[in-house]
């Protein structure tokens, strides 16, 4: 084993970890391996591990034990490398195609462990001055708020995912939760397909979840329209624009992982 204690030797034990989790397949790999791969001792490997992860740059599968490199990695390279690139190849298209036909702010969302963090947006003509996004690129909101892209992507999670996110007990009869549950609210979700939120004399805002090969809810697109721009005639319109461009955007999205906590690399593998 190679461990030494100079600040040097700390940077590149450290980013042997990252290169050896970066040759690693979609799954992950598991402490022993990568120790072995990188001659490292398991004690430094973990604790490298530990600080990768607390940094929001690697995960873990509390499952199967299993160490990857996390969505927060993929993201600060691309903004350092390929600024657009995520965005360009399937999400971008998607939101200037929704923004052009409907006249309306269109946004896309992708999930980052228990969050929605807003990756890219396409301006709508029709929306007035008065009303500029209020989303910036980069903004965060937690799966368990209750905005649009965020009940899109929680309500098509594991019933036992979306609980822990929330902080509830998992129901042990499969059921939904008794009354108040916000369960039960995002299992109206499911069922319509998509999650509204705002209205009144506020902006309306629906979204569709982005599902992947694996049958995941990975991302979602919205619409954000000014007061009374969807009434009942205009809204199914909305909604199935929305659903028309994630439906084909997720059958070219990676399969992610049996209980993924982030996005695994393959789906930025795909994008990128």
């Amino acid at each position: 084993m190679r461990d030494t204690s100079s600040p040097k030797a700390g940077v590149a034990r450290l980013f042997s970890v990252i290169r050896e989790l970066s040759q690693l397949p979609a799954g992950g790999g598991g402490l022993t391996q990568i120790a072995r791969a990188t001659g490292l001792t398991q004690a430094t490997t973990h604790r490298l591990l530990q600080s990768l992860a607390a940094e929001g740059m690697v995960e873990l599968d509390p499952v199967r034990k299993l160490y990857r490199l996390g969505v927060e990695f993929f993201l600060l390279a691309m903004e350092a490398s390929h600024p657009g690139e995520l965005r360009l190849l399937l999400g971008r298209p998607a939101l200037r195609r929704l923004s052009a036909a409907l006249g309306e702010h269109a946004y896309l969302f992708v999930r980052s462990e228990g969050e929605a963090i807003c990756i890219d947006r396409s301006e709508g003509a029709r929306m007035p001055p008065v009303l500029e996004p209020p989303l910036e690129i980069g903004m965060r909101s937690a799966l368990s708020d209750r905005g649009a892209a965020t009940l899109a992507i929680l309500a098509f999670m594991p019933m036992a995912e979306r609980a822990r996110l929330l902080g509830l007990q998992a129901p042990q009869d499969g059921s939904t939760g008794a009354v108040g549950d916000p369960r039960i609210a995002l299992e109206h979700v499911r069922q319509a397909g998509h999650a509204e939120s705002g209205g009144g004399a506020a902006p309306t805002c629906v979204a569709v979840p982005i599902i992947d090969r694996g049958g995941r809810a990975v991302a979602a697109l919205m619409i954000v329209a000014a007061p009374g721009r969807l009434g009942p005639e205009r809204l199914p319109v909305v909604i199935d624009a929305l659903q028309r461009e994630a439906g084909a955007i997720g059958p070219r999205l990676a399969p992610f992982d049996p209980l993924p906590q982030r996005p695994s690399p393959a789906l930025f593998a795909t994008l990128l």
